[in-house]
């Protein structure tokens, strides 16, 4: 999981981050509380798939298909939230379709793949080991 700066307090001003080197899997929502009227340049937002989320507007479900979240609070603070905490879905990466693969031979099934080498520019946190 991930969170913005100082959670599950106030997030400051002129804040920015990027968590980087995401698998393309659902995020999943656990606390949203960022101030409504964002655009893809203006105010607070989380960014996903260059998509700007704030206000009732949550990126739950998304799939961070370019690999990136990236987090950016404005210069004021008489409107920010407690920010937000999101984990990674621990389903397979979400592809294309492909041909059906040979059957292997008798073996374990793989474990289930989750997020792994995530890397955080900035303030954002890391949590549950990501």
């Amino acid at each position: 999981c991930v969170t913005s700066p100082n959670f599950p307090d106030t997030y400051g001003t002129n804040e920015q981050c990027s968590i980087t080197n995401l698998l393309a899997v659902p995020l999943q929502v656990l606390f949203f509380d960022v101030p409504g009227g964002c655009s893809p340049t203006t105010y607070d937002r989380l960014s996903v798939n260059n998509v700007p989320y704030c206000g009732s507007t949550r990126p739950d479900d998304a799939i961070p298909f370019s690999g990136t979240i990236t987090w950016t609070s404005d210069g004021t603070s008489w409107d920010n939230g407690n920010g937000w905490e999101i984990c990674f879905d621990v389903r397979p990466p979400i592809s294309p379709p492909s041909p059906p693969p040979t059957p292997p031979p008798d073996r374990p099934p793989a474990p289930p793949l989750s997020p792994g080498g995530v890397q955080i520019s900035g303030p954002c946190l890391l949590t549950y080991g990501g």
